[in-house]
């Protein structure tokens, strides 16, 4: 099964930012969103902006 072209992407990302630290991120985004959903959103798009190499 090939992986979809736009998976790919963020797959290098993830790869570049490494697996632990992005787990890390992804569990305190849920501890977030489970104290209130906009701190959970919050936590999201710093994932997000992290993992793409937007904040650096």
């Amino acid at each position: 099964m090939n992986t979809p072209s736009f998976l790919i992407p963020i797959i290098n990302a993830i790869e570049v930012v490494g697996y632990v630290k992005f787990f890390i991120l992804v569990v305190a985004s849920i501890i977030l969103y489970r104290i209130h959903p906009i701190l959970g959103i919050l936590g999201i798009s710093f994932t997000l902006a992290l993992t793409l190499g937007i904040l650096g």
